[in-house]
């Protein structure tokens, strides 16, 4: 087999090649600008001008008697359909992006990704994971009485915090249901979530499901005042097990301040205040406490289908317009109505003030790409004890010898649902996945 010699450059030639190069790249990092993933279409996403070339291309010369072609200029604001290059990672909504654009087709190329502050993922229906929202500063977990809360789906996204290097957020939407008897249980999970030093906010965004609607919404402020007064009691009782060591460090300084954050909501809601009928439709939803946790942040609503994640981004930013249902009168669940990762920004013009990704509802949310240690770490008040078990193996079982996690259970200072669930997600996480 004859061997094929490979043509040798004489130098003038190198530096020609290397001119041309040059100049190619120099022409195509004059055209490329800064933007960011505002949504997700598959193939095809949306990118929004943060920033104008260097090299802005001009329209084109029309002739006398021509026809007019298709020109799109390039503007500060503007969104743009691009494709990405194939050698490029899976883009997700958030992304900071080098793109630059064709005028002549109206469509734009990405060439290249900012490097990432977080990355919120989950596994798609191939047990892919799938990039769902980049550069997040806060996850806001949304649950409420209706459908019913679903603590196991909480840790899971708590997690997910934990592991992204995400802020995390329980938002518990419907508030003003808590005033019912049958919704013990959920007020009940709100307060282990904040003895645990996480940080929450209770909303009453108008759904089909609250006991007042719009019409009604000044009889409603009694009821959230109810709400956060029996939540503020049930805090009360709960420090009394600082006495056992239950509690951490930074429970007191957090419960002390939900509790001034849920006397705001009551000094609003004054049965008989004469200003009341004039205080905003944010505030008397108690979205005001809402909007400053999340302001100048990029925030991602996640939580189950029909806790009103779409509503309450229509009552932050009414202008997005985002499409909402009804909970399902069989199932009692909810019904996905998001389809497509967006971003929706504060201030269109500045996306620097941070703004709401919404996401399509997620009823599961898979863990098998993080190892059980991994599992453990995100649960913040069993891993100290972990490292006391009796056996470096210990599966935190029920059963298990000398496991400290039980052992604690049985002393009251640790929640037995969190330890079945941190079990649960364990085995999920060690399960193989074919």
């Amino acid at each position: 087999m004859a061997l094929i010699r490979q043509r040798k450059l004489t130098k003038q030639q190198i530096r020609r090649i290397d001119k041309q190069q040059t100049e190619q790249l120099e022409l195509i990092d004059d055209s490329l600008m800064d933007g960011v993933v505002m949504a997700h279409y598959g193939k095809q996403l949306e990118v929004q001008v943060t920033s104008l070339p260097e090299l802005i291309a001009q329209p084109p010369t029309i002739a006398e008697g021509e026809p007019e072609p298709f020109w799109q200029a390039i503007a500060l604001g503007d969104i743009w359909r691009c494709h990405a290059r194939t050698n490029l990672p899976m883009l997700a909504t958030g992304d900071k992006v080098r793109w630059m654009a064709d005028p002549n087709t109206g469509f734009g190329r990405i060439e290249s990704v900012q490097p990432r502050t977080s990355l919120i993922s989950r596994p798609d229906r191939y047990h892919k994971l799938k990039p769902v929202a980049a550069n997040i500063d806060i996850l806001a977990i949304v649950f409420a009485p209706l459908p019913a809360a679903a603590p196991g789906l909480i840790d899971r996204y708590l997690v997910v915090c934990h592991h992204a290097n995400v802020h995390p957020l329980l938002v518990l939407n419907k508030a003003d249901l808590l005033s019912l008897p049958q919704y013990a249980f959920t007020r009940r999970l709100l307060t282990d979530y904040e003895l645990l030093g996480y940080e929450t906010v209770l909303t009453a965004a108008p759904c089909p499901e609250n006991i007042f609607n719009t019409n009604t919404l000044a009889s409603s402020l009694p009821s959230v005042t109810v709400v956060a007064q029996q939540t503020e009691t049930m805090i009360d009782d709960a420090v009394a097990m600082d006495n056992k060591g239950a509690l951490n460090k930074n429970t007191k300084e957090t419960v002390n301040k939900n509790k001034d954050e849920k006397a705001t909501i009551d000094e609003t809601s004054i049965a008989g205040n004469p200003n009341a009928d004039k205080v905003g439709e944010h505030a008397q939803l108690g979205l005001t406490e809402l909007e400053q946790r999340i302001a100048d942040t990029l925030v991602i609503f996640a939580g189950q289908s029909g806790v009103g994640k779409s509503t309450l981004v229509n009552a932050l930013l009414p202008e997005s317009a985002q499409s909402v249902n009804i909970i399902s009168t069989n199932s009692k669940l909810g019904q996905h109505t998001t389809t497509t990762s967006r971003l929706l920004p504060f201030d269109p013009s500045d996306l620097t003030q941070g703004g709401i990704v919404d996401t399509p509802g997620i009823r599961e949310y898979g863990i098998w790409h993080l190892t059980p240690n991994d599992i453990l770490a995100g649960f913040i008040e069993l891993q100290p004890l972990a490292g006391d078990c009796k056996f470096r193996d210990c599966k935190h079982t029920q059963n298990s010898k000398g496991c400290a996690l039980w052992a604690a259970v049985a002393q009251g200072e640790v929640k037995q649902r969190r330890v079945e669930s941190l079990v649960t997600l364990q085995a999920e996480a060690d399960t193989p996945n074919y």
